[in-house]
């Protein structure tokens, strides 16, 4: 008897420290409407977009460091996200070299796709460069283009985009006015094309050292032309992004005497604040200062 009286305050004990546990779980918040950005770039210009409006969630689907999304493979973490998501933001042009699989998984998904905006592109050739994102006016117009898709897809909060955006524009407007810009035609190496659109916004001529991956190596005769050209134009500075490997142009600088900087073309964020609103700005900020103390000698 005594046995089945210590069985049963065992099984009520455990009953009521099970209700207690449920008790203490954390509610999943509700949202009315989901938004999952392709990479850091789109995602910074969401979170502006969708501050303060509190049943809006965003995600971004890659990780903060990921960067540049050409060779990316979905992971299968990525459409879980997507999967809940009532609007995709890309940047669009080719960038994003996935998206037949998303559309194919989700083909209600809404999908907010900036190089739809009426953008300036840097081409070689018949190739876009879709790094876009790197000159502000073409930043603004991207901004301009998800808002749009977000009234559209989301017209119950309408009041507040069009107020986040035109605030976060305001701010882009301001970060123009800093931007530093060379006075007499000065040539540079850009050895990663994202940087392409920041370096040609501040009116520097660029001579392209781009592989079909970043990290590998010149052909002889493609590293020996650059060198002759950098000579010739008197090039000073070679300009690499702060993810890179340098070691085209660590053989370029050998053999010129031209010295190597870094720039940030804001494809990553920092794992320890990916959520800052003004990461973009206060990039460009750093970009335009380093700039200004290479140039303005």
């Amino acid at each position: 008897m005594k046995k089945f009286i210590k069985l049963g305050i065992w099984i009520g004990l455990c009953f009521i420290l099970l209700i207690g546990l449920t008790g203490c779980a954390k509610p999943q918040k509700e949202y009315s409407y989901r938004v999952v950005t392709s990479f850091y770039p789109m995602y910074v210009i969401a979170l502006n977009l969708c501050d303060g409006i509190e049943d809006v969630q965003v995600q971004n689907m890659t990780d903060t460091a990921v960067g540049c999304l050409h060779d990316y493979t979905l992971k299968t973490k990525d459409l879980r996200k997507i999967e809940k998501a009532n609007m995709f933001v890309m940047n669009g042009a080719g960038v994003e070299n996935f998206m037949d699989k998303i559309t194919q998984n989700r083909t209600d998904l809404a999908i907010s796709d900036t190089s739809k905006a009426d953008l300036y592109w840097i081409k070689d050739g018949d190739e876009i460069n879709g790094h876009v994102w790197n000159n502000t006016n073409n930043y603004l117009k991207q901004i301009e283009q998800i808002k749009n898709d977000l009234v559209a897809n989301d017209p119950a909060h309408r009041e507040q985009y069009e107020a986040n955006a035109e605030k976060y524009s305001d701010k882009i407007r301001d970060l123009e006015k800093q931007r530093y810009e060379v006075t007499k035609e000065t040539y540079v190496v850009s050895c990663n094309e994202a940087l392409a659109y920041l370096l040609d916004d501040v009116e520097l001529k660029i001579v392209p050292v781009y592989t079909e991956h970043e990290e590998s190596t010149l052909s002889g005769s493609a590293l020996t032309d650059v060198i002759q050209q950098v000579k010739d134009k008197n090039i000073r500075a070679i300009f690499v992004d702060k993810n890179d490997n340098q070691t085209n142009a660590k053989l370029i600088a050998k053999e010129t005497g031209a010295q190597i900087y870094t720039l940030d073309s804001g494809v990553t964020g920092d794992k320890k604040n990916k959520d800052d609103k003004d990461a973009y700005i206060n990039t460009m900020k750093e970009n335009y200062q380093l700039l200004k103390n290479i140039f303005q000698k």
